[in-house]
């Protein structure tokens, strides 16, 4: 199956940030990611003719992965993912957030890259992307957001709200709902940002 470019609402807030395969980040030596200075917020989306198809293998980091006990397999069947991909917009498959600890806010970012390239990295969290064929060329991009908790969940939440309740295909929940609004005052997006309108 061959998928359109078709921007769906809650991708229109984004249409015009800067696209990168999750190739170009890892050749960059993840670069572009680290000269971010704040936390972020960001998107695994399918590129325009990717065709998308699951696997029974992953190309994450195999070795007792984050959470499971020991004998627990940590693939997704290939059934769950199609039906999850078919319930889903066909075009976001994981939203996930950066948050700065010791002025290091793309960390978490990046071992989420290095652990789906096999690198053991402690990332468990969207795992489903790392069983996509050709998952290397996907494409990722970001937002540098003060709160990237709570507009993590809220992006989650419409996302759900435009997709009879389904969330991206990686999103197992939809993050912290804990998260405070109040942390968003003096964030440098807080007049543009959807969740604050």
């Amino acid at each position: 199956m061959v998928i359109s470019m078709e921007v769906t609402p809650v991708l229109e807030e984004f249409k015009d940030c800067k696209r990168y395969t999750i190739e170009e980040l890892r050749k960059s030596n993840y670069e572009h990611i680290k000269k971010i200075n704040s936390n972020i917020v960001y998107f695994v989306e399918v590129p325009d003719n990717f065709k998308v198809e699951f696997l029974y293998e992953t190309t994450a980091h195999k070795l007792k992965q984050t959470g499971k006990g020991k004998d627990e397999n940590a693939l997704y069947e290939i059934t769950d993912l199609v039906n999850r991909y078919n319930n889903s917009d066909k075009k976001i498959l994981y939203i996930g957030k950066g948050e700065r600890k010791n002025n290091k806010g793309y960390k978490r970012f990046i071992d989420y890259l290095m652990y789906g390239n096999g690198i053991s990295k402690p990332h468990d969290g969207g795992r489903s992307i790392w069983q996509i064929k050709n998952n290397h060329k996907l494409n990722i991009f970001f937002i540098s957001c003060q709160n990237a908790a709570f507009y993590e969940y809220q992006l989650i939440e419409q996302y759900k709200k435009e997709n009879r309740g389904n969330r991206p295909l990686a999103n197992r929940n939809s993050g912290n709902s804990k998260s405070n609004y109040l942390n968003c005052k003096g964030c440098p997006r807080f007049n543009k940002c959807s969740v604050n309108k």
